[in-house]
């Protein structure tokens, strides 16, 4: 699930998008990350309300997958020999919350 060809928005791979905004690459990465994820979310959930922050985490999500696609297709387009493309993990969801925080 962490890559996919770079006309995955052509075929009905579209699934690959949204899974990749929540699968980590090792354990490691996993525990650390929900951690870390909990730790903000609970602060910041607090801070802004369920709505507010449902959208806001929504709304990180949307952009996430614009530019994956957007950089899917630039790839695509730019190297035709490039056989894969790496999605980007929870990372976006993790440097906006670190982006609130500080």
């Amino acid at each position: 699930l962490r890559g996919a060809k770079p006309d995955s928005t052509a075929t009905t791979e579209l699934y690959r998008f949204l899974t990749g905004t929540i699968t980590f690459a090792s354990t490691g990465e996993l525990i650390f990350g929900l951690i870390l994820m909990f730790n903000l979310s609970k602060r910041f959930e607090r801070e802004m309300g369920t709505r507010k922050y449902f959208i806001f985490l929504f709304g990180v999500a949307i952009l996430a997958i614009a530019f994956q696609i957007f950089i899917a297709h630039l790839v695509g387009v730019l190297i035709p020999t490039l056989a894969t493309f790496k999605y980007s993990g929870p990372y976006p969801t993790l440097g906006a919350l670190l982006g609130l925080f500080y």
